[in-house]
């Protein structure tokens, strides 16, 4: 199956990678130059809508998963005070908050047997199911000429789905052990500042580069024809960094503007929901996009003076 046909438009040819800090920069800067319309072309705005029902499809169950299997781990694992954390931070919009820890609270409050192994099977069916949104996204991108089989493609969503769940599993015990390394930090005088101050200027860059860390190797892993590994990427750093801001002006915006009970009723907060799953969707999207316009290297104008090598493996 090739792209030629579905996606006639190209931004740029391949071209030579650039070597130097000024190359970089110009790279960077034709790549966000023709983000706008390839985002566009590549039709990413509805494949993010495709993503985000999957998500909140898998959103439920996942929670059901977490809360049904924490009273089995070692260590007490507060979700509801990762809730409060996110909207303190404005990353959860307030709607989103009252839903989420109400059914957190409504789970813990009810024994439930039997149900750790169906909840994570949906989760984990519906979850790889974004994924491969994602994947199909990143080989438009790409413009991968030749794709994997469905099956292939279904196999890896869920092992990638399965390793992102035992993250978040990983994330939530973290917030348990995170007084207790600090405490331990500060007792061997391995940073002189207080507790307080070393969580504050810590935390949020630490948080970052992880989160750019794990969407940088999904897009490595997902598309058909894998591209160059980095750590991190320009788009994965967008990603973060566009949903972090896109999720605080949205929660604002929301407060003081839009009453969404009175818009939508009941389900007001599933609106909510929805379009804050949609900003995260979009954000990684588009950082696969502004990653695949940086492989494309430097134009060919630009690169006369050098070899064109191989920007994506396997071309």
């Amino acid at each position: 199956m090739g792209w030629k046909k579905q996606l006639p438009w190209l931004p740029r040819e391949l071209g030579r990678l650039p070597e130097t800090f000024r190359e970089h920069l110009r790279v960077t800067r034709y790549a966000l130059r023709d983000l706008p319309r390839t985002i566009k072309e590549d039709a990413t705005v509805e494949m993010a809508a495709g993503m985000t029902f999957f998500l909140l499809f898998s959103l439920f169950p996942g929670l059901l998963f977490l809360t049904t299997l924490l009273p089995y781990l070692p260590v007490d694992a507060p979700i509801d005070e990762l809730l409060s954390q996110g909207l303190e931070n404005h990353l959860l919009p307030v709607e989103v908050h009252t839903l989420l820890s109400g059914h957190v609270d409504g789970l813990l409050n009810q024994t439930r047997g039997g149900l750790l192994t169906l909840s994570a099977g949906i989760a984990l069916f519906s979850a790889s199911r974004a994924l491969v949104s994602l994947s199909r996204s990143l080989n438009r991108s790409y413009r991968v000429p030749k794709i994997r089989s469905e099956a292939v493609r279904r196999l890896k969503s869920i092992l990638l789905t399965t390793a992102t769940l035992i993250l978040v599993i990983v994330a939530v015990l973290s917030l348990s052990l995170g007084d207790w390394v600090v405490e331990q930090i500060m007792a061997h005088d391995l940073i002189p500042v207080s507790s307080g101050t070393l969580i504050i200027i810590i935390r949020w860059p630490l948080l970052t580069l992880l989160s750019a860390f794990g969407i940088q190797q999904l897009y490595y892993l997902l598309p058909d024809q894998r591209p160059r590994w980095r750590a991190v990427s320009s788009g994965s750093l967008l990603a973060v960094l566009g949903w972090v801001v896109t999720t605080r002006l949205f929660t604002d915006f929301a407060g003081r503007f839009i009453e969404f009970n009175v818009t939508y009723g009941s389900l007001g907060s599933v609106a909510v929901v929805m379009a804050w799953i949609y900003i995260a969707c979009f954000a990684l999207m588009a950082g696969g996009v502004l990653n695949a316009l940086i492989d494309r290297g430097l134009p060919i104008e630009d690169s006369m003076s050098g070899p064109v090598p191989k920007s994506v493996e396997g071309e």
